[in-house]
């Protein structure tokens, strides 16, 4: 495993790992709720959205990829890192989520996906 984040309810849990996929976890049960596999590469990086409604995941392969909790499914694959994503952080508020990658960029991405799951 290369991270590890915790969800703000501190019921669930993220693990990101080498062989291309984030598991979520239930902390209470210690077992695995779903497999979150679509990344061609390692996954370096994982962060829960403070609501705890999407995970996103950072990859070797230069993508994040945002997934939905409650379903289960890929919600969206941001693209536009140069190089590996070593690191993600949501904003406080959810609307923002910043990703790093091993070039040295940091990239600023609009939680656009959010509102539009919310309005559904």
């Amino acid at each position: 495993m290369w991270d590890l984040a915790f969800s703000a309810d501190g019921q669930r849990l993220v693990s990101g790992s080498q062989d291309r996929t984030a598991i979520l976890w239930d902390l209470q049960t210690l077992e695995p709720v779903c497999l979150f596999a679509d990344h061609g590469r390692a996954v370096y990086s994982v962060a829960f959205s403070p609501d705890g409604r999407t995970v996103a995941s950072g990859s070797y392969d230069r993508t994040v990829k945002l997934w939905d909790t409650q379903n289960h499914q890929l919600v969206q694959t941001l693209k536009g890192h140069r190089s590996a994503v070593w690191g993600l952080e949501f904003g406080d508020d959810g609307k923002m989520l910043m990703s790093t990658s091993a070039d040295g960029a940091v990239r600023f991405w609009s939680a656009s996906w959010l509102w539009e799951r919310a309005a559904r």
